[in-house]
């Protein structure tokens, strides 16, 4: 009686549209501004199916303290888990715990942000949703939403502690869709870039700079998810960095995002009893 729920069905002919949808069957960006631009929540956050969010989680978002503003985050706590699972399934993960994904102070929590993104729908429409191109997979689009909320001048909360999000762990995650080899090319072209020396002098630093701009234009190393090729992580963070920059950079953005231009066959799963059925 508390929450209305909504499908939303997206054809097959829709999908086919992307490059890359017979190695994929969901372009998980799509899907979720297809989701906030048929929601009418004032605060919005998507939902994975292999993820719970811990009580504590819960109990925050309850306390209807959110603030327009604001963009929150939560580290993601990696879990391994047999179904089906336990009633006090909390406590069993916590017991289960692969890794948990945080993040130094004062710096964007980037990490699994795909997972647990909130904030109002008002942010959600300046920035346009998660970035959508013509491809099932998108490196980095969930960060890029997030350099783009702060862009538009949105401050980052960072929830900590018992606030976080639990995560089964499987093969279909992220590290698992990159095989071995796109790992090691990622992860050397990371150390080759990004590894901090305290002997490196001024000259270096300009140096390594301009190098990941180079492979950021050139769009290098060359890198595949799912095996479909998709831009690379230097790329990523030139087109991040550009939009937290400038404001979220919504200017760079369609405003069909969400598939809105399309008729999406829509079925009524459950009505709240405060709901008066005034769908948008």
């Amino acid at each position: 009686k508390y929450v209305t729920l909504l499908s939303y069905e997206v054809s097959n002919d829709i999908h086919s549209r992307y490059r890359g949808h017979k190695k994929r069957n969901l372009v998980g960006e799509a899907a979720f501004n297809a989701g906030i631009r048929r929601s009418r929540g004032h605060f919005i956050v998507g939902k994975v199916s292999d993820t719970f969010l811990s009580k504590s989680l819960i109990n925050f978002i309850g306390e209807r303290r959110l603030k327009e503003d604001e963009v929150y985050r939560v580290d993601r706590v990696d879990v391994s888990a047999e179904l089906p699972i336990p009633k006090n399934w909390e406590i069993y993960f916590n017991q289960n715990i692969i890794i948990r994904k945080s993040s130094p102070d004062n710096t964007i929590h980037v990490k699994a942000c795909g997972d647990f993104l909130l904030m109002s729908r008002k942010i959600w429409y300046k920035i346009k949703g998660y970035p959508e191109i013509d491809c099932v997979v998108h490196h980095g689009a969930d960060g890029e939403a997030l350099h783009a909320a702060i862009g538009t001048g949105a401050n980052q909360v960072y929830l900590k502690k018992d606030i976080c999000l639990y995560k089964i762990s499987h093969s279909g995650m992220y590290s698992s869709r990159l095989n071995a080899e796109e790992k090691n090319k990622i992860q050397n072209y990371k150390e080759a870039f990004f590894r901090e020396s305290k002997n490196r002098n001024k000259i270096q630093n300009i140096i390594i700079i301009l190098f990941r701009i180079l492979y950021g234009i050139l769009n290098l190393p060359k890198t595949k998810i799912s095996d479909v090729k998709t831009r690379s992580i230097y790329r990523y963070y030139i087109v991040a960095n550009f939009r937290k920059l400038f404001f979220g950079g919504g200017f760079i953005k369609k405003n069909n995002w969400g598939l809105i231009n399309d008729n999406l066959r829509k079925t009524i799963l459950n009505t709240a009893e405060w709901d008066n059925n005034h769908y948008n």
